[in-house]
């Protein structure tokens, strides 16, 4: 997870994040990523990915997110909806760390949790895509209990609807467990989750490969090769971040 007492300077601010020299230390081999490094990489591929039309089915939440689930009451989720109503989106995506662990959960189709849709194809449900999948079984279905309250609390404050009317949410979505391809060692569960997320989008959406790659090759077929991408991809906003300053910086006479 990340070291909050970082006192490195800022190279990279990306959409409020901001990536230090320490921060880039986790993308060497065999290190564990922090929260900073999945926060920024899945707001840039949800950018630079997906069309303004996908984005707007799509909401991804912050690391620090399911930090909070364990405290989640109403009032604490009008503060994270503030700026979202989840219930107008098609996929939820939730970057979860259980014991340094890192993987990635995707509630589908939460706007159809308040009825019995009669479409298999858009029952509400919620996906784990875990490269090590036997970590930590107990704590996953207090997870998942987790993640139904935060349903029902959303319930409660977006559609104004009452216990009776959300009913039994533990009936009403079904978990999944998708079989994704599994780690080759210990420190790569954060590549494992930005991968899967990545395939999770492509694949809901239809995106063609060649779009996928288009400036940077994506869609690695070996995990190891991230590490070298992210951190490339990281020195060039840098560095066009730089020449964007030098630009409009006003000359002296």
């Amino acid at each position: 997870m990340t070291n909050r007492n970082q006192n490195s300077e800022v190279l990279l601010t990306y959409e409020n994040i901001q990536i230090t020299e320490d921060d880039l230390k986790c993308l060497k081999a065999s290190k564990y990523f922090n929260d900073k490094i999945i926060n920024f990489y899945l707001k840039y591929m949800y950018r630079t990915l997906l069309t303004v039309e996908q984005q707007s089915k799509v909401h991804i939440f912050d690391s620090f997110f399911a930090e909070a689930l364990d405290q989640m009451d109403e009032s604490r989720t009008i503060r994270w909806l503030r700026r979202v109503n989840i219930f107008e989106k098609d996929y939820l995506l939730i970057p979860v760390n259980v014991d340094e662990h890192w993987f990635i959960m995707v509630i589908c189709y939460p706007m159809n949790v308040g009825f019995c849709h009669s479409s298999v194809l858009h029952r509400p449900r919620i996906l784990t895509l875990d490269s090590m999948p036997h970590h930590s079984q107990d704590k996953m279905k207090t997870l998942i209990r987790l993640v139904h309250n935060f349903i029902r609390c959303a319930c409660v404050v977006q559609l104004n609807m009452t216990a009776e009317q959300i009913g039994n949410l533990s009936i009403r979505m079904q978990n999944v467990n998708v079989d994704v391809k599994e780690q080759s060692n210990n420190f790569d569960c954060g590549i494992h989750l930005l991968l899967n997320a990545e395939k999770f989008l492509i694949d809901s959406f239809g995106i063609s490969e060649n779009v996928a790659n288009a400036g940077v090759e994506f869609r690695l077929s070996q995990a190891r090769a991230k590490r070298p991408a992210i951190r490339n991809l990281i020195r060039r906003l840098i560095e066009a971040t730089e020449i964007e300053n030098a630009v409009s910086k006003p000359s002296i006479a």
